[in-house]
């Protein structure tokens, strides 16, 4: 059977270059050349725009609702908070090309 559309998220103004999902805490966040990270719930609905310096090229949501975003043009790796706040980031010295958060949100 065809797949049809249950929710059309919006908010990017160029192209997606990551989605992840957890279903458990029903949060979605996409990265975009725009230089965004935006959060949405699994029912279609924004929360919030993260903003960043570059493009976010992968993007984790934590089982604890923590979404931790990569921007490999700037070699740099962020992490915010279940509300939004932003709780800090790294550098890294090669190009991160996977990101994964540990099912108990300790990583």
């Amino acid at each position: 059977r065809p797949l049809k559309h249950k929710y059309i998220l919006t908010g990017h103004d160029a192209p997606i270059l990551c989605v992840d999902i957890d279903t458990d805490i029903g949060i979605i966040a996409s990265g975009s050349s725009d230089k965004t990270c935006i959060q949405y719930t699994t029912q279609g609905k924004y929360i919030r725009t993260f903003y960043h310096k570059a493009p976010v090229d992968l993007v984790c949501v934590s089982s604890e609702g923590k979404i931790a975003t990569v921007c490999n043009e700037l070699k740099e790796i962020n992490l915010f908070g279940l509300n939004g706040g932003f709780l800090g980031s790294c550098e890294e010295n090669a190009e991160v090309t996977h990101l994964m958060c540990s099912r108990d949100g300790k990583y």
